[in-house]
């Protein structure tokens, strides 16, 4: 994803309450890495990709935000 200047912009504000424990709706206005959402997901992140691979082998449901696990 190239970066541009409203991706500059958003990076900023979600890196206070993330460093306070919360986490954010996945569909939002907040551009996030695939390293963004493992953090996300934490220790639920290995069962999420299991669970793609089963269900979703082809990787079409939520295409866009950047997951890609």
């Amino acid at each position: 994803m190239r970066e541009t200047s409203h991706v500059r912009r958003t990076a900023g504000p979600k890196m206070v309450p993330r460093a306070r424990g919360a986490v954010a709706y996945p569909v939002n206005a907040l551009a996030m890495t695939p390293a963004d959402w493992r953090e996300h997901y934490g220790g639920q992140w290995d069962a999420l990709v299991r669970a793609r691979a089963v269900h979703d082998p082809h990787g079409i449901l939520g295409r866009g935000h950047g997951m890609v696990p």
